[in-house]
């Protein structure tokens, strides 16, 4: 740094001059640190930042939380908002039917749509419907037994921890027809809607 003192001037106080070279590197400071400051990327008030080449990544990532198997076995655990919707497609009696779950007290559960043939159900779930969708948490003995793949004979036994009713198509080759049957006391029967279809 080079400080010039002069004399003083006719009122007597001395004057300091700083030369032109010391003004010109105080520029040239402060300049770096303005362009320093300028290329910094700045975070967003979510937490997430852009980079330079324009991407942005959020706190969470970008995976939407829904798991990739359907959970349709009772008390499986989650961790999205309540307002997050995860959809499957599901084969089940009646055919294949479109589901629904949310997150509800940290386990997932099934939105409780209408079915559209009445006591369906899907083979391998814990997923049946009466009037509507749900899913059954406990399995048996704590609850009711899933139906039988396969639509039972009528006459043939069923238990205590047989669900009480299930829907079946008369011919699921040709999907045609609906029958429901009953686990009366210690056997199965059915409406009769079947009848002569082998």
């Amino acid at each position: 740094m080079m400080l010039v003192a002069r004399p003083m001037d006719g009122l007597g106080t001395p004057r300091l001059i700083i030369s032109t070279t010391l003004a010109t590197s105080l520029l040239v400071a402060c300049a770096g640190v303005d362009s320093t400051a300028s290329a910094a990327s700045p975070a967003s008030a979510d937490g997430s930042s852009t980079g330079t080449d324009g991407s942005s990544t959020g706190p969470d990532g970008d995976a939407d939380g829904c798991p990739a198997e359907a959970p349709v076995l009772g008390y499986v655990t989650c961790t999205l908002p309540a307002n997050r919707q995860c959809h499957y497609v599901q084969a089940c009696n009646s055919g294949e039917v479109g589901f629904d779950f949310t997150c509800s007290r940290g386990y997932f559960e099934v939105v409780p749509e209408r079915c559209a043939m009445p006591y369906d159900s899907c083979v391998g779930t814990q997923l049946n419907c009466s009037d509507v969708w749900q899913l059954l948490l406990f399995p048996a003995p704590d609850g009711p037994a899933q139906c039988p793949s396969e639509r039972p004979v009528d006459g043939s036994p069923c238990t205590f921890y047989s669900s009480r009713f299930c829907g079946y198509t008369c011919n699921p080759e040709a999907a045609t027809g609906w029958t429901v049957v009953e686990c009366s006391g210690e056997s199965w029967q059915s409406d009769g809607a079947c009848a002569g279809t082998p």
